[in-house]
């Protein structure tokens, strides 16, 4: 069956979209996955959906916090749950295409630090955006911009090794994750295939909306925790950024 990959969606009162998500790693060709739901004290029928899933398929394993404790408690929570070699990513409001995990899993090196693949990004403006960007991300190039984005697969015990989640960041969680994973262990693979539909013409927020206080507030803590390791040129990339 290959390696066990854990497939951690974080989620709060999004019920509506999150069966999407749900969805499209049951429908995954590569098979040995579990799926881990990290919900962070969602109010609305969440949790009765995940009860149905539940009901129907053995792989599912539901974290529910009592209050809002922040999407990275929730992964990390999701983590140390697993059992898994190996970790992928998902958010709520996004989807796998159905073979992501298998070109994922079949072009794993233990050389990069992650890998991960390009973007179907569904825009605000009704436009479908195709992502592109460089193959191999190295420590410099990801200093500039992130460059791979909010997913990977990354074996997980390289996760506890850089000390898992930033809890204390508000924004740019997996940018800072895939930052130190790099500092550690080389070089990030980005593969020149699509296979993840990213959804930004919802009108729920997403963290990433370019309005949201905590995304500025996130972002900037971000650029202080790394602009020591930022030559002129980053720094001015970067504070660009959070300018937008």
């Amino acid at each position: 069956m290959g390696n066990k990959v854990s497939v951690i969606i974080t989620t709060c009162n999004r019920s509506n979209l999150l069966k999407r998500a749900i969805d499209s790693v049951l429908n995954q060709t590569y098979k040995n996955i579990e799926i881990i739901i990290a919900d962070d004290a969602s109010t609305d029928n969440t949790q009765e959906i995940i009860k149905e899933y539940q009901s129907k398929f053995n792989n599912i394993i539901y974290i529910k916090h009592d209050k809002p404790m922040g999407a990275n408690v929730g992964r990390n929570n999701a983590i140390k749950a697993s059992t898994g070699e190996y970790i992928a990513g998902l958010d709520d409001d996004d989807e796998f295409t159905p073979d992501r995990i298998e070109i994922l899993i079949n072009n794993y090196d233990d050389q990069y630090s992650v890998i991960t693949t390009k973007n179907i990004i569904k825009s605000s403006y009704g436009r479908t955006i195709y992502q592109k960007g460089n193959e191999i991300i190295t420590l410099d190039d990801i200093l500039y911009k992130n460059h791979i984005g909010n997913q990977v697969l990354v074996k997980k015990q390289r996760l506890y090794d850089v000390g898992l989640y930033d809890e204390n960041l508000t924004a740019c969680q997996d940018y800072d994750m895939w930052v130190r994973l790099i500092q550690k262990f080389g070089p990030a693979k980005s593969l020149n295939k699509y296979t993840q539909v990213v959804y930004a013409n919802h009108n729920q927020n997403r963290i990433s909306n370019p309005q949201s206080r905590k995304k500025f507030q996130g972002y900037f803590n971000f650029y202080k925790k790394y602009k020591y390791l930022m030559s002129k040129e980053q720094k001015k990339s970067q504070l660009a950024i959070i300018a937008i």
